[in-house]
């Protein structure tokens, strides 16, 4: 079976909106047959957020804050191809080293930073995106940029159409 992690960021100050993001990546990612996991540094007390990821088949781990060894040994331990970070307080080294340690790393950004990682995604409208990424990034990483990649859940279009009507 493929494994697939989310590194996730969460909390009363982040808010969860990374969450909500990643959740839409990771059901269709299960429809797939694909496991996957959700890793976070902060033990969130949300009761509704752990409901939505037992409804949804989805083991999640709270890791030591700020501890690239607990992330790692998780990795390792539970056989991840694939490391998708969803988290701008990931730093450019501690990508640098978990790159080394996984099939595929993805990252999520919305502002540009320097990254390393074999795919970025970035759904935001921001002028001339790839010229800025290709200057952030590493050489051969793929970029998805730009709305056209946005995921998102068709049933709420759907529930806004219904609405419309009424």
């Amino acid at each position: 079976m493929y494994n697939v992690a989310f590194k996730i960021a969460i909390s009363q100050r982040i808010g969860s909106g990374h969450f909500y993001r990643s959740l839409q990546f990771a059901k269709k990612l299960l429809k797939k047959n694909i496991k996957v996991f959700f890793l976070f540094e902060y033990n969130f007390k949300n009761i509704n957020l752990k409901n939505v990821l037992k409804k949804n088949n989805i083991e999640y781990k709270i890791l030591k804050k700020k501890n690239l060894l607990s992330l790692k040994k998780f990795i390792k331990n539970r056989k991840i191809q694939t490391l998708i970070l969803d988290d701008p307080l990931i730093f450019f080294k501690d990508q640098k080293k978990l790159y080394q340690i996984v099939k595929k790393l993805i990252v999520f950004q919305d502002i540009p930073k320097k990254n390393y990682c074999h795919i970025l995604i970035n759904y935001n409208y921001i002028k001339n995106i790839k010229k800025k990424y290709r200057k952030l990034s590493k050489k051969n990483t793929k970029f998805f940029l730009g709305t056209k990649y946005f995921i998102f859940d068709k049933s709420i279009k759907k529930k806004k159409n219904i609405k419309n009507k009424i």
